[in-house]
């Protein structure tokens, strides 16, 4: 599969699961409310890292949950994926190359330091987010029974 192949199927997946996180965020407790859901999904950025994960693993890529500046987010093969951006003004999907979003943080642009590389896990579970999976699959279910 060749580098844009690649960020095509992160792009489809990530539209994906935005559009499913947008649903089901509202069934989560998460004490953020859900004022901002529709548009920025702000708070959620654990939830959409987690649902991104799953979905990279399952189509046999090796996915890492990235802890940044206050913000979750994933990158695979070296391009970042993140479906929550939008809270600091990003696109609603983002799929870009992670080294060139790196040189940028690294030449003191502040607009994308929350995607700063603090901390790099192989799951959710060492990444902090210990009952993601769990509560995403009651939320969804939640979101069903309505």
């Amino acid at each position: 599969m060749t580098r844009t192949e690649k960020k095509k199927l992160f792009r489809k997946i990530a539209t994906e699961v935005r559009k499913e996180l947008q649903t089901i965020a509202p069934h989560f407790n998460t004490g953020w409310g859900t004022a901002n859901v529709a548009k920025s999904l702000n708070g959620y950025c654990g939830f959409g890292s987690t649902m991104i994960w799953q979905a990279l693993k399952a189509e046999g890529f090796k996915p890492k949950i990235i802890n940044g500046v206050g913000h979750w987010f994933v990158v695979c093969d070296d391009i970042l994926v993140d479906v929550t951006a939008s809270q600091f003004s990003q696109p609603m999907v983002c799929v870009r190359e992670y080294k060139t979003v790196e040189k940028i943080i690294e030449s003191g642009e502040r607009s994308m330091g929350f995607w700063k590389n603090t901390k790099a896990s192989n799951t959710p579970a060492a990444a902090g987010l210990n009952d993601n999976e769990a509560k995403i699959e009651h939320a969804r279910q939640k979101a069903k029974e309505l």
